[in-house]
């Protein structure tokens, strides 16, 4: 009877937590949702295609003659953009998959809380680890959001220069 009266005592302890356990799921599910994921892969794709005829005309064309010091260091940041902006296409998939995960981890918490399913007790520890994991998914995000914005708009400047630069030495060797 002891062991009844515990139990009925621990499970109602447990209902007791359970509207803060579900605004912390909802606040999860909200901050999922709002989450910007959507990269314009097209564009990211003819970008990195761009700098590919680029960097081969400059290739085939350059000479180690004398070049000036901000030309140099255009040709530098250009040729950042490219690994950048592949590394947020390679981890398109995988941002993807993790979001559709956590959606589906967080709704299984979320029936689990509501109908009292699962181990009661560990509630909070799933919602503290679910948390942990959505911080390094936003972060993840974030990143290649703020990798995608930044090459974007160092190509949209760059561009014209370095692409009229491999032009000139593209003349340059066919008049020779």
């Amino acid at each position: 009877m002891v062991g009844f009266i515990l139990l009925f005592f621990l499970g109602a302890c447990s209902d007791f937590s359970r509207p803060k356990q579900l605004d912390k799921v909802e606040l999860l599910e909200t901050q999922l949702k709002e989450l910007k994921v959507v990269f314009d892969s097209d564009s990211m794709e003819l970008i990195v295609q761009e700098i590919n005829t680029i960097e081969s005309r400059l290739q085939m064309y350059f000479e180690t003659d004398t070049l000036q010091l901000e030309l140099i260091k255009k040709l530098d940041s250009f040729k950042r953009v490219k690994p950048a902006l592949l590394f947020v296409l390679e981890n398109e998939n995988r941002i993807i998959d993790t979001r559709n995960q956590r959606f589906e981890s967080l709704s299984k918490l979320r029936f689990d809380i509501e109908n009292g399913v699962g181990l009661r007790d560990k509630y909070d520890e799933n919602i503290r680890f679910e948390e942990v994991e959505m911080n390094k998914y936003c972060v993840f995000v974030n990143y290649c959001d703020s990798t995608t914005t930044y090459s974007f708009k160092t190509f949209n400047t760059l561009q014209n220069d370095v692409r009229s630069f491999s032009l000139r030495l593209e003349e340059k060797y066919k008049v020779q």
